[in-house]
């Protein structure tokens, strides 16, 4: 929990607060799943190259509360063509956090001009690999950030679920 942008305790219950006042973000990750893709044979580049995973801002808007409005974040998995439904299939089964991917195939779909720039973390190798991408928990943080001083005088406390 935050109070006016400072960290004020950890809680893993805010059933015992009042919520008239606050604004809560939970947020899901795609690395929920790598471990069950990396078992079912699916080898997960940025693991295997110790690198971050290659994350981008989409075209596609988050629908705004009060003032928190952004683009959406994803998270760009490069998958052998093969193993592609194999990789829908496994994550879909973790929709209490990321779920299934969000776009398959081309990123200029989804605003994604050049798949070798991220906007966060670093590239990944793709050769005939196929972009499989997932909702990102780092859109929260495009979404904090939108919310302009004024706006944000409502909502002094702030709460974040991982």
């Amino acid at each position: 929990m935050s109070e006016n942008g400072i960290v004020t305790k950890k809680t893993g219950d805010l059933m015992a607060y009042s919520m008239d006042d606050y604004t809560s973000f939970y947020i899901g990750c795609s690395f929920s799943f790598d471990d069950a893709l990396t078992a079912a044979g699916i080898e997960i580049q940025n693991v295997v190259k110790n690198r971050n995973v290659s994350m981008f801002i989409t075209n596609i808007p988050c629908v705004p509360v009060g003032p928190f409005a952004s683009h959406m974040v994803v998270s760009m998995l490069p998958i052998p063509k093969d193993l592609v439904e194999k990789s829908v299939i496994i994550s879909a089964a973790y929709d209490a956090v990321s779920g299934a991917p969000i776009h398959i195939g081309d990123p200029s779909v989804i605003g994604i001009e050049d798949i070798n720039k991220t906007d966060f973390g670093e590239p990944s190798d793709m050769g005939d690999l196929i972009p499989v991408f997932w909702g990102c928990g780092v859109t929260s943080s495009l979404v904090v950030r939108s919310a302009s001083e004024s706006g944000l005088q409502k909502y002094k406390r702030c709460s974040l679920s991982l």
